[in-house]
């Protein structure tokens, strides 16, 4: 195993990451309650920006859909705990 030291667009913690199908790997919210959604392409090692979630969150969950879309739910947003769902269609 060989580990290489890359940066992130934005620092982030309570963040969630999950692969999608086409091998990139998404990476939405974090503390401080982001919005970006960023996207890393482990082929060349680039990062791009994918847009915002509708609502900045942390502590928040994510799962790929049977079509592919990305379901992101809860969380805590900058009013507290959040019961909002959101969709990213890659």
């Amino acid at each position: 195993m060989v580990f290489c030291r890359r940066k992130t667009p934005k620092p982030r913690a309570g963040h969630v990451s999950v692969r999608l199908r086409n091998g990139l790997v998404l990476v939405t919210g974090g503390l401080g309650y982001l919005s970006e959604v960023e996207i890393y392409n482990p082929q060349d090692a680039t990062w791009s920006v994918a847009g915002n979630l509708l609502t900045g969150r942390t502590n928040h969950q994510v799962a790929e859909l049977p079509d592919g879309r990305i379901l992101i739910i809860g969380g805590i947003g900058a009013e507290g705990m959040l019961a909002s769902v959101e969709i990213y269609e890659p």
